[in-house]
């Protein structure tokens, strides 16, 4: 069962994951190419779609790595350590989005900021977002080596 755990884990990180990084590579170069108020205007009327996906998905991945991690330490399998790394960067990843991302998406979505604080919120933005695309990545290499750990035992 604990493997079964780890192994939906791994799956949900890494599907979250993948979902950071089309953000990261896809929509951030795409919002920076936009004019700051063009931007804003967008963001206003489509970022709901992207809260829709990623709060859930991030959410989830997180409570089941928790669980994985809880449920390895419990057992004091060879998999704790990784598992440990692996929650540890799950939850780093999803106390990001309410430190910075409900406020900073609040104000770009509120269309009352000038063009200059839209460019200097969006570099912002971007950079907490590759933070926690950087902490949800560690999460992934931190289940995928406690697999591996588990596999080696066997």
């Amino acid at each position: 069962m604990e493997n079964r755990i780890t192994q939906l884990a791994l799956l949900m990180v890494g599907i979250f994951t993948g979902a950071m990084l089309l953000i990261g590579v896809g929509l951030i170069p795409y919002w920076n190419s936009l004019p700051p108020l063009e931007f804003a205007l967008w963001f206003s009327k489509n970022s709901h779609f992207l809260g829709t996906l990623m709060i859930p998905l991030g959410m989830s991945s997180t409570l089941v790595t928790i669980i994985a991690a809880a449920m390895g330490i419990k057992q004091r399998s060879d998999q704790s350590y990784w598992l440990a790394i692996a929650a540890f960067a799950a939850v780093s990843a999803a106390i990001i989005f309410p430190i910075h991302f409900v406020g900073a998406n609040a104000s770009i979505q509120s269309l009352t900021m000038t063009s200059t604080e839209i460019v200097t919120e969006l570099e912002a933005w971007s950079n907490w977002h590759w933070l926690r695309t950087a902490c949800a990545t560690v999460a992934y290499i931190a289940l995928v080596q406690s697999i591996f750990t588990s596999s080696r035992k066997h």
